[in-house]
């Protein structure tokens, strides 16, 4: 379980990122792009982990995501 939580706030900074991107963005609509990718991120890892037989199949995608934490200086650049 806590490895979809792990998914989920992995996520987040690319999510900012990319709201960060659209010209104009709201603190809304940053919050809601973090949101946003960290809630599909954290779906699509539980859909793979339910239609793989191996039982670490979950925490395998959880450290993948890891990778999302590269966005977060891409955020705090173009947000500073």
């Amino acid at each position: 379980m806590l490895w979809r939580l792990w998914a989920f706030v992995s996520a987040v900074p690319v999510g900012v990122a990319a709201a960060l991107a659209v010209k104009g963005a709201t603190p809304l609509a940053i919050a809601a792009g973090g949101l946003a990718a960290g809630i599909v991120v954290a779906a699509l890892a539980s859909w793979i982990a339910r239609r793989s037989d191996e039982p670490d199949r979950g925490g395998a995608l959880a450290a993948a995501a890891s990778t999302g934490w590269l966005g977060a200086p891409c955020a705090a650049a173009a947000f500073f």
